[in-house]
């Protein structure tokens, strides 16, 4: 019966090990910090023009809201202030909570708090929500199983005051969440791109080559003219089935040790063109600042000790 244990034990150990395993967090701390700048800059971009994204006044009343999104893609409860007041000072106690993650003051129950403020403003206007704002919420969902303030935290600089040893008495059950939560961002940024790849198959141009043609000569995505693109066809074909393989397999390639590094760094560059051909630039911010989570977090900090 014992051995029977043992073999079921070490059966399950590598699926174990694989969620709940010892691990640093030290990236975790920095993706945190990381993370929450982007949204910082993005959200403070959007606060410039508040009263035209979300305001009365803007060009979304919200007694349209509701004739908008076709029922089916309506959010069973959708709860944002009715004034206009209300919604300037929800936005600025937003960007305020977004410095205070950035800090790393509070834990999980504040990453509830900024999650539910995220949602207000998607509910209020979801004709200016893309990419960024749909991963964004992923991110900030699966913060509120972390608890980062390890690391890249201002409460470091008082620990020897007791400010930090509340931290380390739920050390156990925090790090298993932690550790949780980690593979979530891994998992999820995988479905991201194998799900998207996936869905370009269902078009010819991606099966003809010719796709990335398509989004350049847009005039309302291309940040510039790249007309002289049309002299290098070749650029067209490799960077459209560049796409294509990357995100089809990411969700494959990403996990071998031994190759990662490369495939983290063809998605910075497909990200990089995204933004400059697309001007996607917060969403390929969002995206990559996921990889930080697949990288050796002894490494990382080694990088940044002897810088």
């Amino acid at each position: 019966m014992k051995s029977l244990t043992n073999r079921i034990n070490l059966f399950f150990k590598p699926w174990d090990d694989f969620w709940f395993g010892n691990k640093d967090f030290y990236c975790l701390s920095l993706f945190r910090v990381v993370f929450g700048l982007i949204l910082l800059v993005m959200y403070s971009f959007r606060h410039i023009d508040v009263s035209f994204y979300f305001l009365d006044s803007g060009f979304l009343p919200r007694d349209l809201i509701h004739f908008v999104l076709p029922e089916f893609y309506r959010p069973p409860i959708m709860w944002f202030p009715k004034s206009d007041i209300g919604i300037v000072i929800l936005h600025s106690c937003y960007l305020a909570g977004l410095v205070v993650m950035i800090l790393g003051v509070f834990g999980r129950w504040f990453q509830v708090l900024l999650l539910a403020i995220h949602l207000m403003f998607i509910f209020r206007n979801p004709t200016v929500i893309y990419g960024a704002d749909i991963v964004s919420s992923f991110w900030l969902f699966y913060l509120c199983l972390v608890d980062a303030r390890q690391n890249w935290s201002i409460l470091n600089f008082f620990k020897n005051k007791g400010d930090t040893g509340k931290l380390e008495k739920a050390r156990p059950i925090s790090d298993l969440l932690n550790s949780a939560a980690i593979r979530l961002f891994q998992i999820q940024l995988c479905i991201i791109y194998g799900y998207t790849g996936m869905e370009k198959l269902k078009g010819a141009p991606w099966w003809e080559g010719t796709a990335l043609w398509n989004v350049v000569a847009n005039s309302q995505l291309a940040l510039m003219d790249f007309s002289f693109v049309l002299r290098w066809p070749l650029v067209i074909i490799i960077g459209t089935y560049f796409t294509l393989i990357f995100e089809i397999y990411f969700p494959a390639l990403v996990w071998p040790k031994k190759i990662r590094m490369w495939v983290l760094l063809a998605g910075v560059l497909l990200h990089i063109g995204i933004a400059i051909t697309m001007g996607l630039v917060f969403f390929s911010a969002v995206m990559v600042a996921s990889y930080i989570l697949f990288l050796e977090s002894n490494a990382v900090r080694f990088r940044f000790l002897k810088s």
